[in-house]
């Protein structure tokens, strides 16, 4: 990876960062981490998963479903986004735009 491409991927990451995520298409998202009760954490690998070959739509029905096998046992919700994919697709439509 050169310079730029680093300085890149920082600026995008320091971007999506801040802002708030409730709802993320599963296209971006490299892993779920569920904390639930007793400081206890449940991880899934969508990246893994991708690689596996699964599709988004069986992966989203997989992560439902331990979600609802957690119920009320979870506290909290951690999305780790796939900053590559979110910077490729924004930054491709930006380049459209200002075309």
């Amino acid at each position: 990876m050169n310079p730029t491409e680093k300085q890149f991927i920082e600026r995008w990451s320091e971007i999506i960062n801040s802002v708030e995520k409730s709802t993320i298409p599963i296209d971006y998202v490299k892993r779920i981490q569920f904390n639930v009760d007793e400081n206890t954490q449940k991880t899934i690998d969508i990246e893994k998963m991708k690689n596996q070959g699964l599709t988004p739509k069986t992966i989203e029905t997989v992560c439902y479903d331990i979600m609802s096998n957690l119920g009320n046992s979870i506290d909290d919700v951690d999305f780790f986004v796939d900053i590559d994919a979110v910077a490729e697709i924004v930054q491709t439509q930006t380049d459209k735009l200002l075309k």
